[in-house]
């Protein structure tokens, strides 16, 4: 059988980019007290072995599209903002826009 160089290229790219998917992880981070917007919140995300750290806006709000692995994994997060509590939150599942609420500092 002879297999001609394109079908196995074309082949290989339908096998490796099955692998991945796009994620798309976006809210808001408030004050849990005053539900006010908590601006420059740090995110960092954690999944299977990689990084990616973005901040909140002016409005609390965050945006980021992620590329998971292998069956989309659940995203893992630990959000930090100066005069807080830092947090760890796992993405809810059958949604990607959350509201997180931060707890100050004692």
């Amino acid at each position: 059988m002879n297999i001609t160089p394109s079908i196995l290229i074309i082949a290989t790219i339908l096998l490796l980019s099955s692998c991945s998917c796009l994620r798309v992880l976006m809210g808001r981070i408030k004050d849990r007290e005053t539900q006010q917007p908590i601006k420059t919140a740090r995110i960092t995300v954690t999944n299977k072995g990689y990084h990616r750290y973005f901040e909140s806006d002016s409005t609390g709000y965050f945006e980021s599209f992620l590329t998971g692995g292998y069956r989309c994994p659940r995203i893992h997060a630990r959000i930090e903002a100066d005069g807080y509590k830092p947090l760890d939150i796992k993405e809810p599942r059958k949604r990607d826009t959350i509201t997180v609420y931060l707890e100050k500092l004692e």
